[in-house]
């Protein structure tokens, strides 16, 4: 028997899976990677090249600050703060492909998102994002 995720239960997983401030696990870490890899559903975070250029540091994303998960379709989506990361340079130049989301308190990773198309972070070009989470429904 297969289970069928109504849209509440779908908006409902989604903001329990990324908002839940009471649990022990309360950080997240955003880490760009550098390898031009595609992430899978088998992907494990060592398929990726963490980037390492001049000025590069790992971010905190706290679970409070996710958005509510909105509704569209069979997809419930929600957005990671107000304001985009900003990742840049402070020398050199380093092409970077993604971003991955690790559960902080054990490396564990938990997604992967592969930009549309590279970009080259420098001193002069900050990369500039928003994390974001989709769930759905198979049934669509």
């Amino acid at each position: 028997m297969s289970v069928v995720m109504q849209s509440g239960g779908i908006i409902d997983f989604c903001s329990a899976a990324v908002r839940d401030v009471s649990r022990a696990d309360a950080y997240f870490e955003v880490r760009l990677f550098k390898s031009d890899t595609t992430p899978t559903r088998t992907s494990l975070l060592t398929d990726f090249t963490e980037a390492d250029y001049a000025g590069y540091a790992r971010q905190t994303l706290l679970r409070s600050a996710w958005g509510i998960p909105a509704l569209a379709g069979s997809e419930a989506k929600s957005i990671y703060g107000t304001q985009p990361l900003q990742f840049g340079a402070t020398s050199g130049t380093q092409k970077i492909y993604g971003y991955l989301v690790v559960r902080k308190s054990d490396a564990v990773l938990l997604w992967a998102d592969r930009f549309k198309t590279s970009f080259t972070v420098s001193a002069t070009a900050k990369l500039l994002f928003k994390p974001a989470i989709t769930q759905r429904s198979i049934f669509g």
